[in-house]
């Protein structure tokens, strides 16, 4: 399937082909079971998007909620995409940076 225009997770399930929807469907019910509480499920850039709300968490870089997971059903194949967040990313980029310098977490102020 080609980017999808779907307004609604509802639209892209049934544009897909049955068998296609099949495969999808039983990976979104999976997300779903597991979906934390407050998250919510919408279309972004043609595929399902799984998101923390501007409500639940405001202060995004580009005033987006912020996405976390996406599953779509691709031309020639399935794709369930895990996105690293920038602030996600820098923490572990600090973390490593301390584990590096031999400086140890804590509330404690540290010198390098």
């Amino acid at each position: 399937m080609a980017k999808s225009n779907a307004a609604t997770v509802q639209e892209y399930l049934d544009g897909l082909p049955a068998d296609r929807r099949a495969v999808i469907a039983t990976v979104r019910d999976l997300i779903l079971r597991h979906l934390p509480e407050g998250y919510r499920e919408s279309m972004q850039g043609g595929m399902i998007s799984y998101e923390i709300p501007l409500e639940r968490y405001p202060n995004t870089y580009n005033r987006q909620p912020l996405s976390y997971m996406a599953l779509a059903a691709q031309k020639n194949y399935y794709a369930l995409y895990l996105l690293l967040q920038r602030r996600v990313y820098e923490t572990l980029a600090q973390v490593d940076h301390n584990k590096r310098h031999g400086i140890l977490s804590s509330n404690r102020c540290h010198t390098d």
